[in-house]
């Protein structure tokens, strides 16, 4: 399965958004979002297990036949975050995509890299 990078972006900002300390997001209390709206159900469950295996969110899933059934997400980590706001920006984004669009394979580690990197140079902070 293909990771949709706009939607990893999109997940982390509505994660952000909508996350309450001590009230984790569910399919009862987060499957109504816009993120379902514009992505399926299974492009934002690889995404989030994507997330979830790179340390950015912490999550749990519920498994049934190969099936994701349920989730609980109940933070976005350091790690998450420093990724997040490297990439919010939508100029920041965009730049970042021209790069990442140039090659068939871009992982979310090297996405954060180059933001991190465009910010820097943007800033003059090398």
């Amino acid at each position: 399965m293909k990771l949709d990078h706009d939607c990893v972006r999109h997940l982390l900002l509505e994660i952000e958004t909508n996350k309450k300390i001590g009230e984790p997001l569910t399919e009862y209390n987060f499957k109504d979002n816009v993120v379902f709206g514009k992505y399926d159900f299974e492009t934002v469950m690889y995404a989030l297990l994507k997330l979830e295996e790179a340390k950015y969110v912490s999550v749990k899933f519920g498994w049934e036949d190969g099936h994701i059934y349920g989730y609980t997400i109940n933070d976005i980590t350091w790690s998450g975050h420093e990724f997040l706001d490297n990439i919010r920006d939508n100029h920041t984004w965009k730049e970042v995509k021209k790069v990442a669009n140039k090659t068939t394979s871009m992982s979310v580690t090297l996405l954060s890299k180059l933001a991190f990197n465009y910010l820097t140079q943007k800033f003059n902070l090398t």
